[in-house]
Protein backbone atom coordinates (compact mmCIF):
# COMPACT_ATOMS: atom_id res chain seq x y z
CA UNK A 1 0.00 0.00 0.00
CA UNK A 2 2.57 2.45 0.73
CA UNK A 3 4.82 1.58 -2.07
CA UNK A 4 1.29 2.41 -4.17
CA UNK A 5 0.78 5.49 -2.68
CA UNK A 6 4.57 6.84 -3.00
CA UNK A 7 5.09 5.06 -7.11
CA UNK A 8 1.70 5.74 -8.51
CA UNK A 9 0.14 8.67 -6.79
CA UNK A 10 3.68 10.67 -6.58
CA UNK A 11 3.19 11.81 -2.96
CA UNK A 12 5.59 14.00 -1.38
CA UNK A 13 7.58 12.49 1.82
CA UNK A 14 5.90 14.68 4.50
CA UNK A 15 2.13 12.99 2.75
CA UNK A 16 3.71 9.60 3.09
CA UNK A 17 4.91 9.87 6.76
CA UNK A 18 1.47 11.06 7.18
CA UNK A 19 -0.35 8.24 5.81
CA UNK A 20 1.81 6.24 7.60
CA UNK A 21 1.27 7.64 10.91
CA UNK A 22 -2.35 7.00 9.97
CA UNK A 23 -1.95 3.90 9.51
CA UNK A 24 -0.06 2.83 12.65
CA UNK A 25 -2.66 4.51 14.31
CA UNK A 26 -5.78 2.76 12.79
CA UNK A 27 -3.46 -0.51 13.40
CA UNK A 28 -2.86 0.01 16.76
CA UNK A 29 -6.75 0.30 17.24
CA UNK A 30 -7.18 -3.02 15.88
CA UNK A 31 -4.51 -4.80 18.10
CA UNK A 32 -6.31 -2.81 21.14
CA UNK A 33 -9.71 -3.86 20.09
CA UNK A 34 -8.27 -8.17 19.41
CA UNK A 35 -9.26 -7.64 15.70
CA UNK A 36 -5.50 -8.67 15.05
CA UNK A 37 -2.61 -8.96 17.05
CA UNK A 38 0.41 -7.28 14.73
CA UNK A 39 0.81 -3.82 13.48
CA UNK A 40 2.26 -4.22 9.96
CA UNK A 41 3.13 -0.37 9.43
CA UNK A 42 5.38 -0.70 12.41
CA UNK A 43 7.85 -1.91 10.31
CA UNK A 44 7.66 0.40 7.23
CA UNK A 45 10.57 3.47 8.04
CA UNK A 46 10.09 7.10 7.68
CA UNK A 47 10.76 9.11 4.18
CA UNK A 48 12.95 11.97 4.31
CA UNK A 49 10.84 15.13 4.04
CA UNK A 50 11.84 18.16 1.46
CA UNK A 51 11.82 21.24 3.29
CA UNK A 52 8.74 23.78 2.16
CA UNK A 53 9.95 25.47 -1.38
CA UNK A 54 8.71 29.20 -0.95
CA UNK A 55 8.42 31.67 -3.49
CA UNK A 56 9.40 35.16 -3.24
CA UNK A 57 7.24 37.96 -5.23
CA UNK A 58 9.59 40.55 -6.40
CA UNK A 59 7.96 44.44 -5.83
CA UNK A 60 7.48 44.63 -9.75
CA UNK A 61 5.34 41.83 -9.34
CA UNK A 62 3.31 42.53 -6.41
CA UNK A 63 2.73 46.54 -8.21
CA UNK A 64 1.38 44.88 -11.39
CA UNK A 65 -0.95 42.16 -9.59
CA UNK A 66 -2.49 45.35 -7.20
CA UNK A 67 -2.68 47.07 -9.95
CA UNK A 68 -4.76 44.26 -12.14
CA UNK A 69 -6.93 43.87 -8.94
CA UNK A 70 -7.69 47.62 -8.67
CA UNK A 71 -8.15 47.96 -12.62
CA UNK A 72 -10.90 44.86 -12.73
CA UNK A 73 -12.21 46.13 -9.08
CA UNK A 74 -11.47 43.57 -7.34
CA UNK A 75 -11.38 45.07 -3.83
CA UNK A 76 -12.74 42.30 -2.07
CA UNK A 77 -10.13 39.78 -3.19
CA UNK A 78 -7.61 42.67 -2.81
CA UNK A 79 -8.21 43.30 0.77
CA UNK A 80 -7.77 39.69 1.17
CA UNK A 81 -4.22 39.42 -0.40
CA UNK A 82 -3.21 42.68 1.62
CA UNK A 83 -4.64 40.83 4.86
CA UNK A 84 -1.70 37.99 4.02
CA UNK A 85 0.94 39.65 2.70
CA UNK A 86 0.25 43.29 5.60
CA UNK A 87 -1.35 41.14 8.30
CA UNK A 88 0.34 37.55 7.73
CA UNK A 89 -3.06 36.37 8.20
CA UNK A 90 -3.54 32.82 7.13
CA UNK A 91 -6.36 32.57 3.87
CA UNK A 92 -8.60 29.89 6.55
CA UNK A 93 -8.79 32.31 9.21
CA UNK A 94 -9.49 35.55 6.18
CA UNK A 95 -12.50 33.13 5.39
CA UNK A 96 -13.31 32.81 8.89
CA UNK A 97 -13.50 37.60 9.62
CA UNK A 98 -16.76 38.62 10.86
CA UNK A 99 -17.25 42.37 11.06
CA UNK A 100 -16.59 42.13 14.98
CA UNK A 101 -12.94 41.05 14.01
CA UNK A 102 -11.99 44.20 12.32
CA UNK A 103 -11.51 47.12 14.32
CA UNK A 104 -10.71 49.60 12.28
CA UNK A 105 -10.66 52.82 15.13
CA UNK A 106 -8.43 50.88 16.96
CA UNK A 107 -6.29 49.44 13.80
CA UNK A 108 -6.53 46.21 14.82
CA UNK A 109 -7.83 42.67 13.28
CA UNK A 110 -8.69 40.45 16.38
CA UNK A 111 -8.83 36.58 15.43
CA UNK A 112 -10.21 34.50 17.88
CA UNK A 113 -8.94 31.47 19.09
CA UNK A 114 -11.20 29.08 17.35
CA UNK A 115 -10.12 30.47 14.20
CA UNK A 116 -6.07 30.59 14.60
CA UNK A 117 -4.53 27.35 13.65
CA UNK A 118 -2.03 27.35 16.96
CA UNK A 119 -5.55 28.20 18.87
CA UNK A 120 -4.53 31.38 20.44
CA UNK A 121 -5.63 34.86 20.43
CA UNK A 122 -4.22 36.87 17.86
CA UNK A 123 -4.04 40.73 17.82
CA UNK A 124 -2.96 42.24 13.94
CA UNK A 125 -1.53 45.42 13.64
CA UNK A 126 -3.58 47.42 10.60
CA UNK A 127 -0.92 49.30 8.76
CA UNK A 128 -1.35 52.58 6.56
CA UNK A 129 -1.43 50.66 3.42
CA UNK A 130 -3.73 48.07 4.48
CA UNK A 131 -6.17 50.40 6.28
CA UNK A 132 -7.27 51.84 2.71
CA UNK A 133 -8.23 48.45 1.32
CA UNK A 134 -10.55 47.60 4.57
CA UNK A 135 -12.01 50.95 4.37
CA UNK A 136 -12.76 50.33 1.25
CA UNK A 137 -14.94 47.47 2.45
CA UNK A 138 -17.41 49.60 4.30
CA UNK A 139 -17.34 46.65 7.18
CA UNK A 140 -19.58 49.15 9.60
CA UNK A 141 -22.23 48.23 6.76
CA UNK A 142 -21.74 44.37 6.92
CA UNK A 143 -24.10 42.26 9.07
CA UNK A 144 -22.69 40.94 12.41
CA UNK A 145 -23.87 37.54 11.14
CA UNK A 146 -21.80 37.76 7.90
CA UNK A 147 -18.52 36.64 6.75
CA UNK A 148 -16.84 39.52 5.46
CA UNK A 149 -15.59 37.71 2.26
CA UNK A 150 -17.71 35.02 1.18
CA UNK A 151 -19.13 33.91 -3.05
CA UNK A 152 -17.26 36.49 -4.89
CA UNK A 153 -15.48 38.09 -2.06
CA UNK A 154 -17.86 40.24 -1.07
CA UNK A 155 -20.10 40.06 2.56
CA UNK A 156 -22.47 37.65 2.78
CA UNK A 157 -23.51 34.61 5.32
CA UNK A 158 -21.68 31.72 3.36
CA UNK A 159 -18.38 30.25 4.50
CA UNK A 160 -15.55 29.94 1.55
CA UNK A 161 -13.35 27.19 0.76
CA UNK A 162 -9.90 28.91 1.68
CA UNK A 163 -7.36 26.48 -0.71
CA UNK A 164 -5.99 28.69 -3.08
CA UNK A 165 -6.77 26.90 -5.98
CA UNK A 166 -11.08 27.38 -5.49
CA UNK A 167 -10.42 31.07 -4.40
CA UNK A 168 -9.65 33.57 -7.76
CA UNK A 169 -11.25 31.98 -10.87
Amino acid sequence: YMDYLYTERNISGKTYNNYKGIAVGIWNWLIEHLYCKVNPFLTVKKMQEEKKKRQIIDPETRVRIKDRLIRENKKGYLAMVMLCFHGLIRPKEICLLKPDNIRLNDRIVFLTKDMTKDKDDRIVSISNELMKYLVDLKIETIPKDHYIFSSGFKPGKKLIDSRPCLLYT
